[in-house]
């Protein structure tokens, strides 16, 4: 909406009395294109490039969303795949430049739907991501890899605990592939000095019950009483995540140190049931850009809730383009 018309009603002691005047406000979009390009990309070592390289369109243009469960939203049915194929750019020209040096074309596939390059990231390489298509702005982004850091195990234990439902108006909530068991796990990693940012990958697995089948029951909901997951921004539960809890963190609480903590996670049913537990570094833009989500899938889709802003490091576009390094973690088998 470009101009809004108010009526502005002025009361004053003039010889005219009272008078009234009506006004049109234009509203200044900061100039920012209609359209333009995204990029979505991770660096992930020792797995080749890639890039979601597609179309920007306003959010009201997109499918409307409509809610599956309280804190689960989904577009509505049937429109995902026209969605896709609405904003794909298949023809655009997307490159990857390597520590300034070394340039990557990167190729569309069409079954992925994204751009694919020969380039495998490593620790410590700086890359650039450039695209362009047609007249609109070419976009930008770049990231670091960061050094990967090592977790490793000291402890780990089962206990019982019942699997409660949990309560929420109208309905009850089961976690139904867990067990009432739950595996208490100490881990320790060392934080070097500086400025570092991580994600902890806590997943709980076990194999169908069918060999045949080939699946696995997992889920990455876990527990912690240690501080360094604390986010009390997160005022509101997500699934099966705790409210003020988030397996994002920064290195602050310690930094120089070697840090021991202890997770919880519940057990699958299944056969050969297990734990795997792995530390990412993340990039600084990568790491507000997970915190930025956590906080945006707590919102209420409606009108009157508060603005998220999901953080972006795309100039001249829109999106994310961040930096994973993990030396692989542990394996934990009950």
């Amino acid at each position: 909406m470009k101009k809004i018309q108010i009526l502005a009603m002025a009361c004053g002691v003039a010889a005219s009395g009272i008078c009234g005047c009506e006004h049109i406000l234009e509203i200044d979009e900061g100039g920012i294109p209609a359209d333009g390009i995204t990029i979505n990309s991770l660096a992930v070592t020792d797995t080749v490039l890639m890039a979601v390289v597609t179309k920007a369109i306003p959010f009201n243009k997109a499918p409307a969303l409509f809610a599956i469960e309280k804190d689960y939203w989904e577009y509505e049915h049937n429109a995902d795949s026209a969605f896709i194929k609405q904003v794909q750019l298949p023809e655009a020209e997307v490159t990857a430049i390597v520590n300034e040096s070394d340039t990557y074309p990167m190729r569309y596939n069409p079954e992925t739907w994204c751009y694919v390059s020969d380039y495998r990231p490593q620790e410590g390489d700086r890359i650039r991501i450039t695209a362009s298509s047609g007249t609109m702005p070419v976009a930008e982004a770049e990231a670091s890899v960061p050094p990967a850091r090592r977790v490793e195990l000291v402890d780990c234990k089962m206990v019982y605990s019942k699997n409660l439902p949990r309560k929420e108006p109208g309905k009850f909530m089961v976690d139904l592939g867990g067990r009432d068991t739950v595996a208490v796990v100490t881990l320790r990693f060392a934080d070097p000095p500086g400025a570092d940012y991580y994600r902890l990958k806590v997943r709980s697995i076990a194999d169908s019950e069918d060999p045949k089948d080939g699946s696995e029951l997992v889920t990455d909901v876990f527990t912690s009483d240690d501080d360094l997951f604390r986010d009390h921004r997160l005022n509101k539960p997500y699934g099966w995540w705790e409210a003020g809890f988030s397996n994002v963190f920064d290195g602050r609480m310690c930094e120089g140190q070697t840090r021991t903590v202890v997770v919880e996670s519940r057990l699958r049913y299944g056969p050969n049931p297990r734990v795997e537990v792995e530390l990412q570094s993340l990039t600084r833009d990568f790491y507000y850009y997970l915190k930025s989500c956590e906080l945006y899938r707590i919102t209420e889709q409606n009108d009157y809730s508060e603005l998220v802003q999901i953080h972006s490091n795309v100039t001249g576009g829109w999106g994310i383009f961040g930096g994973i390094a993990s030396d692989g973690g542990f394996v934990v088998r009950f």
